[in-house]
């Protein structure tokens, strides 16, 4: 290796050599590489505090602004009108995740808790995992496996929901699926359609 260029070269290969011109164009473009990052990361944070300022808008200061003047729906001069829906949703997080699964099969909802085997094979045991299956446990060479659950979001929700309706869910089951209702302001531009039938402009989707 030499110090002097910062060049590093295997044994078996043939230097090639190094010109002032392509060692500047290198440095210039390592610079360049530097200030992109640099940019990138500024931007990240900029789109982090951006959605943090969109959420508080939308799901708080209009909502509260809106419920305090008793009025459900406002036209802006560009002639926009600014609705507030009402969103429920549920999640589960990971610590809450054994409790809420345990919850959900004591109450009748294992069906929705989806199962996932993975199983760790060799380079060399793509016979073995063609004939995969039940005798798992079996196996003459024991294999390294977990067993992965989840519930996808959508089926939660609305299942979440129906027992809700059902007055099924006591509020400690909501706290361990996650569940959560808040009012979300919403935008509509004039000569679209909103949800329920209708297709808008909506740059708060939830």
């Amino acid at each position: 290796m030499s110090n002097e260029n910062f060049a590093t070269y295997e044994e078996d290969a043939t230097e090639v050599p190094q010109s002032n011109d392509a060692l500047a164009q290198l440095a210039k473009l390592g610079q360049e590489l530097l200030a992109r990052q640099k940019a990138l990361a500024v931007a990240e944070d900029a789109v982090v505090a951006a959605k943090k300022s969109l959420t508080e808008i939308a799901e708080v200061q209009i909502p509260e602004l809106m419920l305090s003047l008793g009025i459900s729906s406002f036209r802006l001069a560009s002639g926009q009108e600014i609705s507030v829906d009402d969103v429920f949703g549920a999640h589960i997080s990971e610590e809450r995740r054994d409790a809420a699964f345990a919850w959900l099969e004591a109450n009748g909802q294992s069906g929705i808790i989806k199962r996932r085997v993975v199983v760790a094979f060799g380079r060399d045991e793509e016979a073995q995992a063609a004939a995969l299956v039940a005798e798992l446990d079996a196996h003459a060479t024991p294999l390294d496996y977990a067993v992965e659950r989840n519930v996808a979001a959508a089926t939660l929700k609305k299942t979440a929901r129906e027992l809700m309706e059902k007055g099924e869910l006591p509020e400690e089951a909501q706290a361990l699926l996650g569940v959560f209702k808040k009012k979300v302001a919403k935008l509509a531009t004039p000569g679209t359609k909103k949800r329920g039938g209708k297709r808008g402009s909506n740059p708060f989707n939830d």
